[in-house]
């Protein structure tokens, strides 16, 4: 499998959180890294909106001080990839929103460098000559590093001949950058225009494409790469143990050439074979993939994914032919019955999950599952100690050791605490005597079970 890249301007990620599912489990690729411009999320609603098998890096309106309706960038990613976030390269203001990892080379297979992937996104009501300016700032800062570098997403400057178009052309070609995608990302009945690019830089293309799906009026763009991935933890052992079986299987065994053996390395040698032989043959091991796939909504039947496949189809037949009402009007009708198909498919989903739960606590893990919230941890690949970088297990061990090494001498050579004064009789008791158990008695009521 080789390393690959899509991006979607959904202009709402909460209307077409769904519909991005199911088209990314239609076409069957798995893409490595999945971009989203115009979220329109807050900060309190990224947890909400997560993709099986992805980890995620939201930068949310609100965060960059943006108080508008649009905006909103965020990155899916896939489980093996090993990535850092590039804090030094986010420029999040009114002209841009702008999201950066980089990916560790170890995660490829035939990379020699580390791939920095950035997502972004320009209103169109900044100026474009503002934006480039920052823009070159962070481009200026990555060309330093001589790594691999691709940079997608809705940049919103009109392909022609003009001064600012120019501009943001020269910015990033200047720096090595080539772009692949050239035909209209965004089409009206009335023009078709480039708005959504993907840039790289130092990366072997093997493939680019505009997808002419109507998920919002951007068409989604992708690229493959000759960069294979490396995909750790392919399969997974999973070993039953029938262990009746192994004692019925010792009680009917012939222990009589162990008995009769001539010497005790002879017998020990045939006891072992026997024993060996009895657990491999009650043992079970079960061999399964542990590859991630394309995110899929569970209430998605073959049949509804046909229809949306249809609704596609439809639609770029639409667009093809914008004079046609008969047709436009077909799409609208169409379009219309497969939402209400979809929220009922949802809606009867999360009832009968709901329904599925014996209890309050049942109930509350499929809640909580509907909102994403988890309790697991994502395992720790590395480690910073003495501004060192650990990435391998066995060196990782060896820092956590000497760390908690080093606080135990510390510990060991701090001053002692003093000692404190002791009270010698600090908690004492009176014996008792006969006329203190009388009087005990007597206090008692004639219901208590002394008088019993």
């Amino acid at each position: 499998m080789d390393f690959s890249v899509i991006h979607f301007n959904t202009r709402s990620l909460r209307k077409n959180f769904d519909e991005i599912a199911s088209f990314l489990y239609s076409i069957q690729h798995d893409f490595s890294v999945i971009g989203i411009s115009e979220t329109w999320l807050r900060s309190t609603e990224t947890s909400l909106y997560q993709y099986k098998n992805f980890r995620s890096e939201f930068v949310r309106r609100d965060n960059a001080g943006n108080r508008n309706n649009g905006g909103g960038v965020c990155l899916f990613i896939a489980p093996q990839l090993q990535y850092i976030v590039r804090e030094d390269t986010l420029s999040n203001c009114a002209l841009c929103e702008t999201l950066w990892i980089e990916i560790d080379k170890c995660s490829f297979t035939n990379s020699e460098k580390n791939i920095i992937v950035g997502v972004v996104y320009r209103p169109p009501s900044g100026l474009v000559s503002d934006f480039v300016n920052i823009l070159e700032q962070s481009l200026h800062l990555l060309n330093y590093e001589k790594k691999s570098v691709v940079l997608f997403g809705d940049f919103d400057i009109l392909e022609n001949h003009s001064f600012s178009c120019t501009m943001f052309l020269n910015c990033l070609t200047s720096y090595g950058y080539i772009y692949p995608i050239v035909s209209p990302t965004r089409v009206t009945q009335t023009s078709s225009t480039l708005l959504d690019h993907i840039w790289m830089r130092s990366c072997g293309l093997s493939k680019s494409e505009v997808m002419q799906v109507d998920i919002s009026d951007h068409f989604p763009v992708s690229a493959m790469f000759n960069i294979g991935l490396l995909l750790r933890d392919k399969h997974m052992k999973s070993i039953s143990f029938n262990s009746d079986n192994f004692v019925a299987c010792m009680r009917n065994t012939d222990w009589g050439p162990v008995l009769e053996a001539s010497s005790v390395d002879d017998a020990y040698e045939k006891f072992e074979n026997i024993f060996s032989s009895a657990i491999a043959n009650n043992t079970h091991i079960k061999v399964s993939g542990n590859k991630y796939v394309s995110p899929q909504s569970p209430w998605i039947t073959a049949g509804i994914l046909k229809c949306i496949k249809k609704k596609h189809y439809i639609r770029r037949k639409a667009k093809r032919n914008p004079s046609n009402f008969a047709l436009q009007s077909r799409c609208l009708a169409y379009c219309k019955y497969l939402s209400k198909v979809l929220s009922f498919a949802k809606r009867r989903y999360f009832h009968s999950q709901l329904i599925s739960g014996k209890n309050a606590k049942d109930k509350w893990k499929i809640v909580n599952k509907f909102l994403n919230r988890s309790s697991g941890h994502e395992r720790t690949d590395r480690i910073i100690y003495d501004n060192a970088t650990y990435k391998e297990p066995r060196d990782i061990a060896a820092a956590f050791s000497d760390y908690f090494g080093s606080i135990t001498n510390s510990t060991a050579d701090a001053p002692s605490i003093p000692a404190l004064s002791q009270q010698c009789q600090s908690f004492y008791l009176r014996p008792t005597c006969p006329l203190e158990v009388s009087n005990g008695i007597s206090s008692r009521r004639n219901t208590s079970p002394l008088f019993r």
